[in-house]
């Protein structure tokens, strides 16, 4: 959606965050931060268009 609002050229700028590392086991937060990096219309394309993925412990 945000894509679709502003255009690819402000994804370089976006930082994608993932929260509740404390709420799961380690393997499993690993998974699935991997399954929306690469999961077809989740943040796969925003992160090749420039943006940043951190995780919020």
């Amino acid at each position: 959606m945000f894509r679709q609002l502003c255009g690819k050229e402000p994804l370089r700028n976006m930082i994608l965050a993932t929260t509740f590392w404390s709420e799961v086991a380690r393997q499993d937060a690993l998974g699935r931060e991997e399954q929306v990096k690469t999961a077809p219309g989740f943040w796969g394309d925003m992160l090749e268009s420039g943006s940043t993925m951190k995780q919020i412990v």
